[in-house]
């Protein structure tokens, strides 16, 4: 039996929607950062499309979309992401035309993916401290494809480096003293890192049904753990 929209509804949900509101993002406008993050997932896994969902009440609103340009936002039902809220775990559907693959969606979330002729999706929550997830950060295929651990753990670790942008956005921009101009610095350092790891993986020879080769995979790893341990330190100025 498909999902109900009622069986996309966190355990925590009234707290989940608190975190949520708390980091101020939801409606927020594009920030060239976050589409970075999506550009360089579609260059290494070789997908066409790759979002960074961001879940509310009764809505779902994209942070960063690459594929679908026109997606800003759309009904929490419709979307997959919303699942990868509800489970709070990676979820990946290798080929949503297979019945018990599909029939864990919602009925509108798998009418607009089959309208959308996707196959598959692979998505990881975003959480925030508290471990509440705010949101996904998914690439999505038209063709099935098989997805092994090492690209599920390159896929996370761009995951948690969102989640921890996130966080610095906020301490950024809710604190009056350092106002904006700490913000647009460390966008400017990511961007130049991840566009760094774009160039490299953009003439990667495989196929998108094809995995990551193994040594495009360790610079991927390499690269962006070391972008995520200068985010883990504290901002200049941070108490």
């Amino acid at each position: 039996m498909p999902l109900s929209a009622l069986d996309l509804l966190t355990v925590n949900e009234d707290a989940r929607l608190l975190t949520l509101t708390e980091y101020d993002i939801l409606h927020s406008l594009r920030e060239p950062v976050f589409d970075e993050f999506v550009a360089l997932a579609t260059s290494l896994f070789k997908l066409p499309i790759s979002l960074i969902a961001l879940v509310g009440a009764e809505e779902v609103g994209y942070k960063a979309a690459l594929g679908l340009p026109k997606l800003t936002r759309q009904a929490r039902q419709e979307a997959i992401c919303a699942l990868v809220v509800r489970q709070n775990r990676a979820v990946v559907f290798t080929d949503l035309n297979q019945a018990e693959q599909h029939e864990q969606l919602t009925a509108a979330a798998y009418a607009n993916a089959h309208r959308q002729q996707l196959r598959f999706y692979a998505g990881i929550p975003l959480c925030m401290p508290d471990q509440r997830a705010i949101g996904t950060f998914c690439i999505i295929g038209r063709q099935p494809r098989n997805f092994g651990l090492p690209e599920l753990r390159v896929l996370e670790i761009m995951a948690h480096l969102i989640e921890r942008l996130i966080m610095v956005r906020h301490a950024c921009l809710a604190s009056n003293w350092l106002g904006g101009a700490p913000w647009q610095l460390v966008q400017g350092y990511v961007m130049e890192n991840l566009q760094k790891l774009i160039n490299l993986t953009h003439d990667t020879a495989h196929a998108s049904q094809e995995a990551v080769p193994p040594d495009v995979l360790q610079v991927a790893v390499r690269q962006l753990n070391e972008l995520g341990a200068v985010l883990a330190e504290p901002l200049p100025g941070f108490v």
